[in-house]
């Protein structure tokens, strides 16, 4: 080493500057000993003047220089490091920052708010219930960047960081422009002295019956860190092509900050508090901020067609993950039962096998995944006592968006609570990205089929099973208006994986559900489709069986796409031997096989029989009837029914009204209804019309066609608690029905053994054979399920004819209608949740929209019946608009009448409701069959949103029933009795 180097010179100085320290510390020490020696022998105060002085000048020199020595070298240092960096200080970016900062607080402080909210709400302790930032602001002072380096990275294979160099600057990649990703990378110090700052937290403090709420604010924020900000650059965004910018800190910054509770306290003068929170604020900053924790910036509008194509791709899963867990617990503390849960989002949550003390366990669970950039995985350790209840050991979330899944595709990491036995977990995330395939009733079966990539003989014959049950043809009429209210519940191997909505009055519904479900084998995997016709009463367990049938897959054809399959039911004997199986109509499914080797180490092999085709599966649905020998004879005789109609012709019947009936009641009124009888037997009972001597009843039945020589009669009751009290008949022979028949338009009937009262009646006849010559031509005018025309039985050889024969009342003799006080009704109702806007509020939202039908009963009582019509998906509003393009439609016969009102409620994520909105059918119309209007959304009186919703009606049914949206009886109860009244 040379004398003169800079190393050289820099040894020597230092060693000069201990001499020199040394030297002083020994004049120090004399200097003390001289003072004792002369107190201690009685000298004079005197020597005082001469020592003080001597101190101060001898310390003060030397101390100078060596202060100065020290300075002097510290500057060399730095600028020798900024020599040395080719790094920018960036004072004009400070100015461009500080004024847009100022100019976008409000902004800046929603983003910030909806980004911590989440990572405070998981970081809280056990004894606080809530924490929301309610206010952020850093005043005039703002983050001052020093020290700026630029890199840039092309984002594949993982490749490295490129610095901006005089070599590269104005040499970009050869393929810049084609490529449709490119990352630019700053790299820079971040510092910040804000004394005006100001962020207010409401803590709530305990549980939710005894707790307070509890202000804090945070002020005197210090900041300084090494931040990397990356812009995103894709040509799939419209121009500029900047697609986001995303934050983050490369290393855990140094935080300094003041907190006052409740505005007067300053909590960071108690020591042991002060340590505790600000373990707890640098624990959930390097949790949201600290690599790869970040905060992603959208730069670019969300284009209407893109919202839309993601509200309908929300449907499909983007991917699936397996999640491998070990745990438990080594040694036996408790003999309490211990398993650990797994929730995505709003997906059902999955249990590990339940384990006790001193064991351990290793078991995977298979999740899908709809949103990877925004899903979290929640994950808890739960415990049971033996003789208590269940409680929660530890709670972790795991942010998907941040493990870099798509690229990594496979990520371990350990969790664990300090203290908490059985808290820790080895967990390895295995993330694979599925196939967008798509299918719907308007699939293309060869285009589908020739873009399906079909699995080799290597592939797993474990993954994922893509099932859609589109809609159903020719089901059992359940009702009796001729119709049924069917739902399907799917299942795999005997196990429930999706119901479908039920569709109110259709015997041709259209459920376009899908479900998507992982499987061992798919090869093994019987895929069971159950039909069951929705009924309510006071006991809840009132849902007829109407079918099953069954779909199995092989390694020849893991795609199926819209096969028809044959809806079969059983019919009990008296005997095993007498056990028969007939036809009960058809539906039409889809299935799609992709393969995923993970799963194979989540599933386990089927142990259950395949469903026997026709067979109910016991204990699936909650809410039906158990299939039994009564049941299905029930059933044998409604097809039985079915079959007479057929060889005979259909009679449709319409009760429409009555009027001067005799009072039956005190009050000089009655409570009328109407009865249906064929040769004494009772084939349908109108409902009541209370308080009232001219009944509205607007109903209709179809039966098979009466022979000659059988008796017709309606018998008109009134109404009483004890007993029915006899208000007269009307009896008609073949030939009376076929003369009104003729006639078409309704007709007044005088009712016998009264002594006054008419009812208005009309009929329509069908001969055999023409009602199938209808059928084929309605199927060569219109597609099932795309005019909305859901035909039974009861619409068998009128499906042209039905809206002039039935609602000629509306159309050509309005005069007539309101004359007789028959209300107005709308059919067909159908529409669309458009969108919403001026949401408030972070998460996800969804729209349920319901009818609300008044019902009169006795003594001016109003009871409120409510028919669902849909409930959108799940959407995250962006900047307070959410677009659903959601189209819903009702079925059928289906009616609503001019007093009811359309609701509209809008929820979150918990199922809270956030705004609601009622209009009346009649406001909503205004006399138009289609209009789109925007809605005011409130809760409790406060504004909560607008929302867009368009719909339409008809003014005639879809199938020649009465207008009637009563709750319809068991067509079995029809065809079974023959008990008079």
């Amino acid at each position: 080493m040379s004398e003169n180097s800079p190393d050289a010179l820099e040894v020597r100085a230092k060693k000069e500057r201990d001499d020199t320290q040394l030297r002083l510390s020994l004049f120090v020490c004399a200097v003390v000993a001289i003072t004792w020696f002369l107190g201690a022998y009685g000298f004079s105060f005197v020597w005082a003047g001469f020592i003080i002085p001597l101190i101060f000048t001898v310390w003060y020199r030397k101390n100078c220089r060596l202060i100065d020595d020290r300075v002097r070298e510290a500057e060399i240092k730095v600028h020798r490091r900024k020599a040395l960096r080719d790094e920018e200080t960036a004072e004009w970016l400070n100015f461009v920052l500080n004024r847009w900062w100022n100019f976008s607080e409000v902004s800046l402080c929603n983003l910030v708010r909806s980004s911590l909210n989440p990572v405070l709400e998981y970081s809280k302790p056990s004894f606080i219930e809530t924490m929301e930032l309610t206010e952020f602001s850093f005043g005039k002072k703002t983050p001052f960047l020093k020290y700026v380096k630029v890199f840039e990275n092309i984002d594949e294979n993982d490749s490295p960081d490129i610095p901006a160099s005089e070599s590269t600057a104005f040499n970009p990649p050869k393929d810049l422009a084609t490529r449709q990703r490119h990352l630019l990378v700053l790299v820079m110090d971040l510092c910040l002295h804000a004394p005006d700052t100001k962020i207010a937290i409401k803590v709530r403090l305990g549980g939710k019956m005894v707790g307070a709420d509890v202000d804090v604010s945070i002020e005197d924020v210090s900041l300084s860190g090494r931040v990397q900000i990356v812009f995103e650059m894709d040509h799939l965004v419209p121009f500029p092509h900047m697609k986001a910018v995303s934050i983050t800190f490369l290393e855990k910054p140094d935080v300094d900050f003041d907190v006052r509770l409740m505005r007067a306290v300053q909590v960071m003068d108690m020591p042991m508090l002060k340590d505790f929170i600000n373990a707890l604020v640098m624990d959930s900053l390097t949790y949201a901020l600290v690599d790869p924790g970040r905060i992603e910036v959208p730069l670019h509008g969300v284009d209407p067609d893109e919202l839309l194509s993601a509200a309908k791709k929300s449907t499909y899963a983007d991917g699936l993950l397996t999640v491998t867990l070990k745990g438990g617990m080594l040694q036996k503390y408790t003999d309490d039962q211990i398993w650990t849960s797994l929730q995505v989002g709003n997906l059902d949550e999955q249990n590990t096998e339940k384990i006790q003390g001193g064991t351990t366990f290793e078991e995977s669970i298979s999740i899908l995944i709809y949103d990877l950039a925004n899903d979290k995985l929640n994950i808890e350790v739960r415990g049971k006592r033996t003789f208590g209840t269940k409680y929660s050991i530890a709670k972790y979330k795991m942010y998907l968006g941040s493990l870099g899944l798509e690229k990594k595709k496979k990520v371990e990491t350990t969790l664990s609570k300090e203290g908490i036995k059985g808290s820790k977990l080895e967990v390895s995330l295995e993330y694979t990205q599925l196939k967008p395939y798509e299918v719907s009733s308007r699939t293309d079966e060869q285009e589908f089929l020739e873009k399906y990539q079909k699995p080799t003989e290597e592939s797993p014959v474990s993954g994922l099973l893509l099932v859609v049950v589109h809609g159903g043809e020719k089901l059992l009429a359940m009702d009796d208006d001729g119709f049924s209210d069917p739902y399907c519940i799917m299942a795999a191997n005997r196990e429930k994986v999706r119901t479908t909505p039920h569709v109110s009055g259709s015997v041709n519904p259209v459920w376009e559900s899908v479900v998507e479900f992982p499987v061992k084998d798919f090869t093994k995997t019987n895929v069971s489709f159950l039909v069951y016709d929705r009924d309510v009463n006071w006991q809840g367990q009132s849902d007829d069986f109407m079918g099953s049938c069954n779909l199995q897959m092989t390694l020849d054809e893991p795609a199926i796409i819209k096969r028809k399959l044959e809806l079969k039911y059983k019919v009990f004997g008296k005997k095993r031997s007498d056990d028969s199986i007939m036809k009960a109509g058809s539906l039409t499914v889809s299935a799609v096989f992709q393969p995923v080797e993970s799963v194979a180490k989540s599933e386990k092999e089927p142990t259950a029989d395949d469903l026997v085709e026709g067979e109910d599966i016991d204990d699936i649905n909650e809410h039906a009837k158990k299939h039994t020998m009564k049941s299905s004879m029930k059933i044998k005789r409604q097809v039985e029914e079915m079959m007479l109609i057929k060889e005979l012709g259909v009679l449709v019947i319409t009760l429409l009204q009555g009027k001067e009936m005799v009072a039956m009641d005190s009050n000089g009124l009655s409570d009328p209804f109407c009865v249906v009888r064929v040769n004494n037997a009772k084939k349908f009972k109108t409902n009541v019309a209370y308080e009232t001597l001219s009944p509205v009843w607007n109903e209709s039945v179809s039966i098979a066609m009466p022979q000659e020589g059988d008796k017709i009669s309606f018998d008109v009751f009134d109404k009483d608690v004890f007993q029915n009290d006899f208000m007269g008949s009307v009896p008609l022979t073949v030939d009376d029905i076929k003369e009104a028949a003729k006639k078409g338009a309704p007709q007044w009937f005088k009712l016998q053994e009264a002594d006054s009262g008419e009812i208005q009646l009309q009929f329509k006849v069908s001969r055999p054979g023409e009602q199938e010559e209808a059928e084929k031509a309605g199927d060569m005018t219109s597609q099932p399920g795309e005019s909305g025309n859901d035909s039974g039985i009861s619409d068998t050889g009128e499906h042209q004819e039905a809206p002039k024969d039935v609602f000629d009342l509306t159309l050509s003799k309005m005069d007539e209608y309101v004359e007789s006080r028959i209300p107005p009704l709308f059919y067909g109702v159908s529409g669309e949740i458009i969108q919403a806007s001026d949401i408030t509020g972070w998460g996800t939202f969804q729209i349920r929209a319901r009818v609300e039908i008044p019902r009169h009963g006795r003594k001016s009582s109003v009871k409120y019946e409510y028919i669902t019509m849909c409930t959108t998906p799940q959407l995250a509003p962006e900047s307070g608009m959410a677009k659903w393009n959601y189209i819903f439609q009702t079925a059928g016969g289906t009616a609503i009448s001019n007093e009811a009102g359309f609701v509209f409620e809008l929820r979150d994520a918990k199922k809270k409701l956030e705004g609601k909105v009622r209009i009346s059918i009649q406001d909503f119309f205004k006399g138009k069959y289609s209009e789109t209007k925007w809605l005011n959304l409130e809760n409790d009186g406060v504004p909560a949103g607008r929302l867009q919703v368009m719909m339409s009606y008809s003014d005639t049914p879809d199938a020649p029933v009465a207008p009637t949206t009563l709750k319809k009886r068991s067509i079995l109860k029809r065809f079974s009795s023959n008990s008079n009244l």
